[in-house]
């Protein structure tokens, strides 16, 4: 996973222009956001690297495009699908205990044009959290990418993804807390946007499970 977590929906929300009947039924609501991801490097016409690998234009008639959707999933049904990109198995209990509560959002990024197309490729998960003085903010629970489909700026459209969700809900800005060697996910949220703050350190209580 990309960063340190932290303790930990979905319900209805301002993501809901997006919804479709279909993916609903799956247990799922589609959020607005397709985009077109590069398979592998490649080059231009004139032989130059492009910043995404092939350059937009040609990206669908080249074929090197995967037409990648992000959902938020609200069905714990559909919470499987995506097991291998959670540290372990999903807890029937935690999953609808979180799907359940307001303010909790789980959103997969699946790939439609894989070989096992809408295979689910990448999740992030963040719960909104609010204080008497301060109002209401995302913190960024839990990044990840299938390894199979990492190196393709997946991660940071799924952070786009979650801050835009923050923001259509009212949240006043997002965080996340990051391991200062883990070189992967401090690029991944500067390019999702993210200005880096000073230092902290993390205490933790650890609690027997009874």
């Amino acid at each position: 996973m990309y960063g340190c977590v932290a303790p930990s929906s979905a319900g209805k929300s301002a993501a809901q222009p997006g919804q479709t009947l279909g993916a609903e039924a799956r247990g799922s609501i589609t959020y607005p956001i397709l985009t077109h991801m590069p398979r592998r490097p490649s080059t231009d016409v004139s032989g130059e690297r492009t910043s995404t690998g092939v350059p937009a234009a040609s990206r669908r008639e080249a074929g090197y495009g995967a037409i990648m959707r992000i959902e938020r999933v609200i069905g714990a049904a559909v919470v499987e699908a995506g097991v291998e990109l959670f540290d372990e198995p999903p807890k029937a209990a935690a999953t609808e205990r979180f799907l359940s509560s307001p303010g909790h959002h789980l959103l997969f990024a699946y790939d439609d044009q894989a070989d096992d197309s809408g295979a689910v490729v990448g999740m992030i998960s963040g719960v909104e959290t609010t204080h008497p003085d301060k109002g209401t903010e995302m913190f960024l629970y839990e990044l990840g990418v299938v390894p199979t489909a990492r190196k393709r700026g997946i991660a940071a459209e799924l952070v786009r993804a979650l801050a835009a969700l923050a923001k259509a809900r009212g949240c006043y800005g997002m965080w996340v807390g990051v391991d200062v060697d883990n070189v992967a996910a401090l690029a991944t949220y500067r390019r999702a946007g993210a200005q880096e703050e000073t230092a902290c350190v993390v205490q933790s209580w650890g609690f027997s499970k009874s």
